[in-house]
């Protein structure tokens, strides 16, 4: 067998070595020989440096300005930009395990739910313990208790540190690696709770509400009800009475 053929069959191993290059998950014999080309360097701006980071500085108070106004303008319903310090304040706290007390409208005593942070979609916040999937809609939240401090979120860059199959994958097949991630989704283009159940379709989920708790299988999700099939028979819980959607985690 010749050595471009082999190149050509070469496939992403199952496992990679902890000591693996951060590349493509490619074998440097089959990476065509760099050609050699002058590289001349250019500055970024004519601006001196004062007034260059002068200029950044406007240019972010006045991003801070529109992403307040894009917030508020147009959405009738009240709570939006609590929702999005909330996201925030999640973001800084992923793998940290907290206590987030929920509480529904006219609800007498408030739920704690504890849980390690795993993911923070556009409306909903997901805990992890070791046994349960943890789903808490953002507009129920009515405070978070954490034993540390929240950490800075805006440096922060999620694809730095991934396996070289992964990086592959997402660069040659992107839509089809991130369909089939959640994370991936939430990364690119962020998640709601309705896009997000839908990776657990048929999966059987404890619903609690304000009244009760029973168990179901996931069957769809609408904007103002979830469905759910108990035995033979369906069942649509208006989404503003569920306060927790539980989902057990298959072993590994």
């Amino acid at each position: 067998m010749s050595h471009d053929h082999e190149c050509d069959e070469f496939r992403c191993p199952p496992v990679v070595p902890a000591d693996a290059p951060d590349d493509f998950c490619i074998p440097e014999e089959c990476c065509p020989e760099r050609i050699r080309t002058p590289k001349f360097p250019s500055p970024n701006t004519c601006l001196p440096q004062e007034e260059l980071e002068e200029l950044e500085r406007k240019i972010s108070e006045a991003n801070e300005l529109l992403l307040s106004l894009a917030l508020t303008r147009g959405n009738e319903e009240e709570g939006v930009l609590e929702q999005e310090r909330l996201r925030t304040a999640f973001e800084g706290l992923k793998g940290k395990v907290i206590k987030v007390e929920v509480s529904k409208e006219n609800q007498r005593r408030s739920l704690l739910v504890r849980g390690i942070v795993s993911l923070v979609g556009r409306d909903f916040v997901l805990l992890e313990d070791e046994n349960y999937l943890k789903i808490i809609r953002l507009e129920d939240v009515c405070s978070i208790k954490s034993p540390t401090e929240l950490c800075d979120v805006h440096e922060k860059q999620e694809l730095i540190g991934i396996d070289p199959c992964l990086r592959r994958a997402i660069t040659l097949d992107f839509g089809a690696t991130v369909a089939k991630s959640p994370e991936l989704i939430q990364i690119f283009f962020g998640i709601d709770l309705k896009t997000f159940l839908c990776f657990f379709e048929k999966r059987i989920v404890r619903v609690k509400t304000k009244k009760r708790v029973f168990i179901g299988r996931f069957i769809r999700m609408e904007p103002h009800e979830v469905t759910f099939r108990q035995g033979r028979r369906q069942k649509a819980v208006p989404v503003e009475e569920i306060t927790l959607l539980k989902i057990k985690k298959r072993k590994k």
